[in-house]
């Protein structure tokens, strides 16, 4: 086992050594599953909105996410169900008052060059929407679902490698594992949770597991596993943590037989944003090294003295 971690520390020095690799994010949200969004603009609906429209598609199994006005369904040729229930979207409006009359923002031609001294005044307004399982006639609506469905499970299938199974099933008092559709991996000391998003969200397998390896690394920091974590860090102690959850992550990735270039170039440019952060000072990866090495064997359930 020495000897894989001593092959990848190796990898990584001379990766470091050959100069700044720019990082990319392995998985790809595809956001059409995500948020709930205009028929016709496509436009995803934000902050106050994403609440009230999800309250509503808990209300009613039927509903997808994806809404429209009255006037948008007759111009898709369309209507809405009678006693359909509308649902408030609300949105901020930008005037300014010239001559004690409140003017729209945007009909301004030359706001910036005569206004720059005008108040701005933003009002709150709002319109209501139907969602897409109020639209008639029905072939319309199956057209539409079908139309965005289409797009969202135009996805990539991501399938399990069972070398890397074989390792998070080794991993006795692991955290629970959620897959959702979220566009960040993290893992929450405070609930001993790993969230990631899901499987098929991501580039590759490989970048999957890598992935998930990283978080898994963090996870045994947990007071009650290697205890290297609490809620008093450092940014100091943050760099070195992230450190050794990626060299952590590249280990079990090469225990699991991925060695995939494309993978092990974006585990290097990781390390090396952390790194650079930390002065460039080689105790640094020695240390996280150490922390990865010790993490690693905890999730593979080895004995340490």
């Amino acid at each position: 086992m020495n000897k894989v971690y001593q092959i990848v520390n190796e990898k990584i020095l001379e990766g470091l050594r050959q100069g700044q690799i720019p990082w990319r994010k392995p998985w790809a949200v595809n956001d059409i599953l995500t948020f709930h969004r205009n028929v016709i603009t496509k436009k995803p609906y934000r902050g106050i909105n994403v609440i009230l429209l999800s309250l509503a598609c808990q209300k009613n199994r039927d509903y997808r996410k994806l809404w429209l006005t009255y006037r948008q369904a007759k111009q898709l040729g369309g209507f809405i169900y009678k006693n359909s229930k509308p649902q408030l979207v609300v949105y901020w409006s930008l005037y300014i008052k010239l001559n004690g009359k409140l003017v729209k923002l945007q009909d301004i031609q030359d706001f910036i060059d005569d206004n720059e001294d005008k108040e701005i005044i933003p009002i709150l307004r709002y319109y209501n929407v139907f969602n897409v399982a109020n639209l008639g006639p029905d072939d319309l609506r199956e057209k539409i679902i079908k139309k965005f469905d289409n797009i969202a499970n135009n996805t990539k299938k991501i399938n399990p490698i069972n070398r890397a199974e074989k390792i998070i099933e080794k991993y006795i008092d692991k955290p629970p594992i959620y897959q959702e559709d979220i566009d960040k991996a993290y893992y929450s000391l405070l609930r001993d949770e790993i969230h990631l998003p899901k499987r098929d969200y991501f580039i590759s397998a490989e970048e999957y597991y890598s992935t998930l390896f990283h978080e898994m690394v963090h996870s045994t920091g947990h007071p009650k596993r290697l205890a290297r974590l609490n809620s008093n860090y450092t940014h100091e102690d943050y760099s070195l943590e992230e450190l050794t959850a990626e060299i952590g992550s590249a280990y079990l990735l090469n225990i699991a037989n991925i060695d995939i270039e494309a993978v092990t170039k974006n585990n290097i440019a990781y390390i090396q944003s952390w790194y650079k952060q930390l002065s460039n000072n080689p105790k640094w990866i020695t240390w996280a090294a150490s922390r990865a090495q010790k993490a690693v064997d905890y999730i593979l359930g080895i004995k340490q003295d």
